[in-house]
């Protein structure tokens, strides 16, 4: 009987049509094997085998807790003075009335249509 049924399922499987491989795979989904393997955690060294516990090792694995830093400490700071030079307003025309092609925003989130 066993030999029977191999041979039957041999000779289904040499046929050239097409269907009958979507119809073999949808008869043997069953027995598909899981797409993701058994998982090892690093922290316990033991294997996943459930969904769960491989989500857990994969979220742990990916998305590291991040490093905490200490306070900043501002009691030794002191603010730089710059000397900057006077704007003429020569330069500041020139400056201003400059066309920048195109109509996005710059890095401080003006137009130039506004300037």
């Amino acid at each position: 009987m066993k030999k029977a049924k191999r041979e039957h399922w041999n000779q289904f499987l040499e046929k050239e049509n097409t269907k009958s491989i979507f119809k073999a795979l949808r008869y043997t989904k069953a027995a598909q094997i899981e797409k993701i393997p058994s998982i090892r955690n690093y922290i316990t060294s033991d294997l996943e085998e459930s969904f769960e516990g491989k989500a857990v090792v994969f979220r742990a694995t990916l998305f590291l807790t991040p490093p905490v830093a200490s306070a900043l400490n501002y009691s030794n700071y002191t603010l730089n003075s710059y000397n900057w030079p006077e704007l003429s307003k020569i330069e500041l025309k020139t400056a201003c009335s400059a066309k920048i092609k195109g109509k996005t925003f710059g890095p401080d989130l003006i137009i130039q249509s506004i300037i």
